[in-house]
């Protein structure tokens, strides 16, 4: 992003038009990642009004913490609490866990991923450099009323670094003594074992009233024996319940047999319960929890789980059911599999391969990406392939690109994670960066896309594998042209075109002379753009690869247009329809019917450009492209502009906004305010920005 860009949107923030001006105020529901608890909550109850308490207005920043030990509750009261909180005065929640993360971890990388969870341009990010990090949160957070939740936290000097500005909150748990913690918090919350009659509720809730109140002697004893813990009470509660026939008395014969500790790491109060739960499991069953121990987060979906259990679909959502059943695993919305911390460091105990599970992990991943690019545009890879030997990826239809796309978006993050934390032992990892670019290409989330591309382009350079470095600089240059970067975009592409050329990857190498045509034109250099273009269409027409030639043409139509060759765009753009519509690509219809609107824009055809991104519109809702509404409904609002109906354009460009601002692609955004603000202020056509 430019300097400009930059400056724009720090001003457009803090913007006053006077009263004329009618921008919208956008009210962006955020996301939270907080864990779903779906379980009882007991004897944490009281402790909700006092987190209640910091979301009243305030210009100070407070901090709370809640603290106890493993398995005390800190987790279900923090999301029970963001699931019923009322927040009328609350901005944005965020939430990170750094549970994986150590104490010596540097607090940079933990800033910037709260930075970009927060919606920060990357380019501010950048800007402030690794010593201006806390001061940037700290401006952003300030009277914004964010609040920020902090797992996990191992060190005071952690949670001082990610204080946020006047006005925000910060809620740290901890399960390990922080010295000095309390004196800088003006709210502690110390969970403490539950009391009898709550550990004793909340067996009842699990287990079954009758089954508790009838043996008070012999349910003080469980309680004694699980000391209180919620998790333990939580897991015991699950053996009585799958067992109708478990008597209290065995459990807790049972519970006093295995002995004080566990040979399997955990403490004495946890140890015996989960070794029971364990004890209880098919072999199926026992697999996938062992398998689990071999991996931290994210969530993982159970195809996913299959593949790092080393076992069939169809077999593994028993044993999730099995798991589930018994408390052993926690579920999220969507169906993906979790684990406590402690029920993963058992796990971890049990014996597993865990170099196998996690390059099994890797192939499905790669392999289901790869199928979701091929339902997004088929055979676009070309020769690479995903290695499926042994695993059952996912299949996905053509049909249903909104499918395939919330499929990406949903596992975006574990394919960061996977090769951030594993790609350097697999050499050919960088395939799964590489599978994710039809999704990065229509959903372009840029921070994301940026740290695939470069965890993608190091595997491989440390690999020595220059298909692989061929494939993924393209990609990386294809985030800086993205973000206005063009010159080195174009530095980059012809690096990647002389790896290409010496490996003979003809389909990269067309795909990275789209990719430089693109750039080039930015920069103005239309006869070079043009040659670019021109190899790219000779290689995918005579590869039989039509949909590469309608990607070319509805982007070659717009640069040949600027080069004042209006004939030949409206006939690239023509082909491109053609093609759209006899391969019935649904994202391939809506682009191409957008850039046929902007090449009707262009040539001041104001009407025929407000019926093209008509058409355009449905298939890019029908596709999920929410960055592509935007993007057309951006265009179509200049060219009712430009007709002079005002109501339709600031209805066309209040819906761009609201996206844009909830996608966080806020140098998108600042066009569409100014815009607006042109609207308002002016009332004569915007200028094609």
């Amino acid at each position: 992003m430019s300097n400009w860009l930059v400056t724009l949107w720090q001003r457009l923030r803090h913007v006053d038009l006077g009263e004329r001006a009618s921008l919208p105020e956008i009210h962006v529901p955020w996301p939270l990642d907080v864990p779903v608890h779906r379980g009882p909550v007991v004897g944490l109850e009281r402790f909700v009004a006092q987190l209640d308490r910091l979301l009243e207005p305030s210009f100070e920043t407070r901090l709370c913490a809640v603290v106890g030990g493993s398995g005390m509750g800190k987790t279900t009261l923090i999301a029970h609490w963001a699931a019923v909180a009322e927040r009328p005065f609350t901005g944005r929640f965020l939430y990170l866990d750094l549970n994986a993360t150590s104490s010596k971890e540097p607090i940079e990388g933990l800033l910037t991923e709260i930075l970009r969870k927060a919606g920060v341009p990357p380019a501010l990010i950048e800007a402030a450099g690794p010593a201006g990090l806390e001061k940037l949160f700290r401006n952003e957070s300030r009277g914004r009323h964010w609040v920020l939740i902090v797992e996990n936290a191992k060190t005071v000097e952690h949670v001082l670094k990610l204080l946020p500005g006047a006005g925000s909150v910060l809620v740290v748990t901890s399960r390990v003594p922080l010295p000095g913690l309390a004196d800088l918090c003006s709210d502690v919350i110390e969970l403490e074992p539950l009391v009898f009659a709550d550990a004793k509720r909340l067996l009842a809730e699990v287990a079954g009233g009758s089954r508790v109140c009838e043996r008070a002697e012999e349910t003080e004893a469980l309680v004694r024996q699980c000391a209180g813990r919620p998790l333990a009470l939580l897991l015991v509660g699950s053996l009585l319940k799958a067992d109708a026939g478990l008597l209290l008395h065995d459990l807790t014969g049972a519970l006093a047999g295995r002995g004080k500790g566990s040979p399997n790491g955990v403490d004495e109060a946890l140890g015996p319960v989960i070794d029971l739960c364990y004890g209880r499991l098919d072999a199926n069953a026992r697999q996938v929890f062992r398998s689990l121990g071999a991996w931290r987060l994210p969530p993982l979906p159970p195809g996913a789980v299959a593949a790092l259990a080393d076992l069939h679909p169809d077999a593994v959502q028993g044993a999730i059911d099995a798991l589930r059943e018994l408390q052993l695993i926690r579920t999220d919305r969507f169906g993906r599999v979790d684990l406590h911390h402690l029920l993963r460091s058992y796990a971890a105990t049990l014996g597993q391969d865990r170099e196998g599970a996690r390059n099994r992990l890797l192939r499905w991943y790669e392999a289901s990406a790869e199928a979701g690019g091929n339902a997004l545009a088929a055979d676009w890879a070309g020769e690479v392939e995903a290695d499926k030997e042994g695993i059952h990826p996912l299949t996905f239809s053509a049909d249903r690109p909104d499918r395939v796309l919330n499929w990406f978006e949903q596992e975006l993050p574990t394919a960061v994670a996977l090769l951030r934390d594993f790609g350097r032992d697999e050499p050919g990892s960088w395939r799964l960066a590489l599978f994710f670019t039809p999704f990065l290409y229509l959903r372009k989330p840029q921070a994301e896309c940026l740290e695939l591309a470069q965890l993608g382009l190091g595997i491989a350079r440390s690999a020595r594998d220059e298909l692989g470095e061929g494939r993924c600089l393209h990609m990386f240059a294809w985030v800086e042209h993205e973000v206005q970067q063009d010159e080195q975009a174009a530095h980059d592409l012809e690096e990647a075109r002389l790896l290409q050329v010496k490996n003979k990857d003809y389909r990269g190498l067309a795909w990275t002379d789209f990719g430089y045509g693109q750039s080039l034109a930015e920069e103005g250099r239309f006869a070079d753009s043009e040659r670019a273009f021109r190899r790219a269409l000779d290689h995918f027409r005579a590869t039989g690869l039509p949909f590469g030639v309608a990607i070319v043409q509805a982007t070659r139509a717009i640069t040949l247009d600027k080069a004042g060759r209006h004939d030949a765009a409206l006939r690239a753009g023509q082909e491109a329809s053609y093609i759209g519509d006899e391969l019935e690509n649904i994202p391939l219809r809506g682009l191409v019917r957008h850039q046929l609107g902007h090449l009707r824009y262009r040539n001041r055809d104001y009407r025929g450009a407000v019926d093209e991104f008509d058409s355009a519109l449905p298939f890019r809702r029908r596709s999920g492209e929410r960055w592509g509404v935007a993007e057309t409904r951006y265009r179509q609002g200049q060219a009712f502009a430009a007709l002079g109906d005002h109501r339709n354009a600031a209805a066309a460009l209040t819906e761009s906004l609201e996206i844009f601002e909830d996608l966080h692609d806020h140098r998108r955004a600042g066009w569409v305010r100014m815009a607006l603000a042109w609207l308002e202020l002016a009332p004569r056509p915007p200028g094609d920005l």
